[in-house]
């Protein structure tokens, strides 16, 4: 496959069920690939919730190291860091096994003003013709809150080159801030989202997601869509 290089801007919107406002995120991405399973990303983003903003600077990359074997790295960064991570890195190993079945481990350590938080991740997947299957298990620990574990489950179908749908399940409780300024405390959490993109033979794709969750008893509705264009 030749290199190219993918440019992609969006938008989501999450209404919550207490009446407060609105979250958004609006960003804007840049991921060049050089070979199969090498890139390079970077991201901007700016981030609403709880009536301030956070602007973050993300840079991942791809990357062979063995035949069916990639690691995955990505640095972010936050600028305001009112409720998000001041930083946080990531690093994950994905292998790929025989009759298209898969796995990936990875860990990921956020810092914030008065505490840290790590976050694992256990993937096992499987790849029937054009669908997939995955479960994951996201174990975390925050140096002020203590454990907390989730859990994943996901379906997707690839119907081009570009073009996918995917349905995903969550469970279990997550270590975040509640609200700006808070520390960071366990959070229950359940959510279903679908989500994909629809490409068009012009270089066009459309990304979209729609989703429902309830976090510490709060619902959030969520409707995202961006546009994206490839060069190569």
């Amino acid at each position: 496959m030749p290199s190219f290089t993918d440019v992609t801007a969006g938008t989501a919107r999450e209404t919550l069920s207490n009446d407060a406002p609105d979250w958004t995120t609006t960003h804007l991405s840049i991921v060049h690939q050089f070979a199969p399973r090498q890139s390079l990303g970077v991201d901007i983003a700016r981030v609403s919730r709880f009536g301030l903003s956070d602007e973050t600077l993300t840079v991942s990359a791809y990357t062979p190291v063995a035949n069916k074997t990639t690691l995955f790295f990505e640095a972010m960064k936050s600028r305001q860091h009112n409720f998000l991570a001041r930083d946080s890195f990531q690093a994950q190993l994905l292998q790929s096994f025989a009759q298209g079945y898969g796995a990936a481990v990875g860990v990921r350590h956020a810092r914030y003003d008065t505490s840290k938080v790590t976050i694992g991740e256990i993937t096992l997947e499987k790849y029937f013709d054009a669908y997939r299957a995955a479960v994951s298990v996201y174990p975390s620990r925050s140096s002020s809150a203590g454990n907390a574990v989730s859990y994943r489950a996901a379906g997707a179908y690839y119907y081009g080159q570009r073009s996918n749908v995917q349905l995903s399940f969550s469970r279990g409780n997550e270590l975040e801030r509640a609200a700006a300024l808070l520390p960071i405390t366990s959070t229950d959490i359940r959510s279903i989202n679908i989500y994909g993109r629809h490409a068009f033979g012009s270089g066009w794709a459309l990304d979209y997601a729609l989703g429902r969750a309830t976090r510490a008893n709060i619902t959030h509705h969520e409707f995202g869509a961006g546009v994206s264009f490839r060069f190569r």
